[in-house]
């Protein structure tokens, strides 16, 4: 303030009449050369509101961070009009790049994209930047040291009142993790399919979710002594196999039938079970009512 006509401006807590702490802004101003006050003008503000929602805003930008970097996800924008192109701090871990002037920023972000994928991911943002396309797209980038890692890149158009392209936006996360699981499920998968299909047991995959309803319908009607009302009613038991559904059988449970394929024992499965089948049936049905 040694200047006439500067300012200076501190913000502070003061505790109201109430009991509550307050926001204050104080401003001071030099007009030590005005005659008619020749003096240090000082004007208090109630910035209260002001300060809570500058500290919610902090708040939102420090949990949306930290949300990125768990989910190994960042966003992006670009301005159509001027082509300047902004990232969340996490977009950059995820394309390896150190911040750096935003004119270089797509130069970069293109040099990381494995040159498989360059055509598609140019094409992908050029629709989305010309005609407001939204766009999902998996591919893969090449980072500094090397390592190939998979992306899921997400875009979309903002629009001025016209209809023109303004601003494209979006999303790219890291998924190279879970490709890696979707692999490894499929694998296992396929390992347990080719047990399943050599076993020489007979093996099947059955679907009991109708038999359950039909016996739970029979336990909300008082019945308990199970046993007793299949000997009085031994159609339930008929009704009840006819609604398991035989998802899959192997390749010994068509030897055993003597079934060319799955579709004929599937399609005809009372023609293979016998009367010893239906009490084995029976049993299974008192084990699990």
């Amino acid at each position: 303030l040694d200047s006439p006509d500067t300012h200076q401006r501190e913000q502070f807590r003061l505790r109201h009449s109430d009991g509550s702490w307050r926001w204050v802004e104080a401003v001071a101003t030099n007009l030590l050369g005005e005659p008619s006050v020749h003096g240090i003008v000082l004007n208090y503000h109630d910035v209260t509101d002001q300060r809570l929602a500058q500290e919610k805003l902090i708040q939102r930008e420090r949990d949306l961070a930290e949300a990125q970097k768990v989910a190994h996800i960042g966003n992006w924008s670009m301005d159509v009009q001027t082509g300047l192109v902004r990232w969340s701090d996490q977009l950059y871990e995820v394309f390896d790049i150190e911040p750096e002037p935003a004119e270089n920023l797509y130069d970069r972000f293109m040099s990381r994209i494995r040159p498989e994928d360059v055509l598609s991911v140019t094409q992908n943002i050029e629709q989305a930047r010309t005609a407001g396309q939204p766009y999902q797209h998996e591919y893969q980038i090449i980072l500094g040291n090397g390592q190939t890692r998979t992306v899921a890149s997400v875009g979309h158009a903002e629009l001025d009142a016209s209809g023109k392209v303004t601003r494209v936006f979006g999303t790219t996360q890291d998924i190279t993790e879970r490709k890696k699981a979707e692999a490894s499920l499929r694998e296992s998968e396929a390992r347990y399919r080719a047990l399943y299909e050599d076993s020489p047991v007979s093996l099947w995959e059955e679907d009991f979710s109708q038999v359950k309803l039909a016996l739970d319908d029979l336990r909300q009607n008082g019945v308990t002594d199970f046993r007793g009302y299949f000997a009085a009613h031994p159609e339930f038991i008929k009704a009840s196999l006819e609604g398991v559904r035989i998802t899959d059988v192997n390749r010994a449970t068509l030897q055993l039938f003597g079934a060319q394929d799955k579709r004929e024992l599937l399609s005809a499965m009372s023609r293979f079970v016998s009367n010893g089948a239906l009490l084995d049936f029976q049993e299974e049905l008192i084990n699990i009512a």
